[in-house]
């Protein structure tokens, strides 16, 4: 019986090439600020939505979807200017931020 052995050849990390750089806190504060308002508007979405057992909303499948479109909702909320919960957070976020440096 023959049996050949695999052999791996392992790298560093740095070799992979340069790591890409990290968003200014600026820009971290204000994406994290957009997510946590898309999160808040997800239960106000789903409230917005039929509640009618029907072809596209009733089941189990429809609650999923119903769930998973109240979420796309509020992220497309958010990303266009949202209702000022991410401006608020995004500034609490760079005034906690600068307060520590």
């Amino acid at each position: 019986m023959n049996v050949k052995a695999r052999t791996m050849t392992i790298q560093p990390i740095d070799a992979l090439g340069p790591r890409p750089a990290l968003p200014e806190p600026s820009d971290r504060a204000a994406n994290v600020a957009r997510d946590f308002e898309a999160a808040m508007l997800t239960p106000m979405m789903d409230a917005l939505l039929p509640k009618a057992e029907g072809a596209v909303w009733g089941g189990e499948g429809g609650k999923l979807w119903r769930g998973l479109y109240a979420e796309a909702l509020a992220k497309s909320v958010a990303e266009a200017g949202g209702v000022g919960i991410a401006d608020a957070v995004a500034g609490a976020i760079n005034a906690r931020e600068g307060a520590q440096q």
